[in-house]
């Protein structure tokens, strides 16, 4: 558990990371820029599923026997669904509400949010790691 929540903190900043800056600049140049913009798609996407993985491992770690199986998986999933939903959400929203002439707007910050979403799952998971190893050198 403890290599897959090392890697799970490292892809889900990776993920976040790709997906963040994928979709900042398609919205701020108004188009598409590949063939980048699919290499960074799937480094997103790659990273945040593996980030998802490292994440369940991350929770579950600090339980044990049948538990920590179960809380793995429970988590995994329901980070995969919230990332899921919020992105629908948002794009939803947006494409609701917005009118103006940046094409395809919806998309891109349906794949931004999920994108700041993990990148702040990565820092937290950084930021809680190196916390308990302060509190357990002191």
């Amino acid at each position: 558990m403890e290599r897959l929540a090392a890697w799970g903190k490292i892809l889900a900043l990776v993920g976040g990371a790709a997906w963040t800056i994928k979709s900042l600049v398609i919205i701020l140049m108004n188009g598409h820029f590949q063939p980048i913009e699919g290499v960074l798609y799937f480094i997103g996407v790659g990273g945040i599923v593996l980030g998802a993985i490292g994440l369940g491992a991350f929770v579950a770690r600090r339980w044990s026997g049948a538990a920590r199986w179960i809380g793995f998986v429970a988590v995994l999933a329901v980070a995969i669904v919230i990332t899921a939903v919020a992105s629908s959400f948002v794009q939803t929203a947006v494409a609701d509400s917005y009118s103006g002439n940046n094409v395809g707007i919806e998309e891109e910050m349906g794949i931004l949010t999920p994108g700041i979403i993990w990148l702040l799952i990565g820092l937290w998971m950084i930021m809680a790691r190196s916390r308990t190893r302060v509190s357990n050198s002191a």
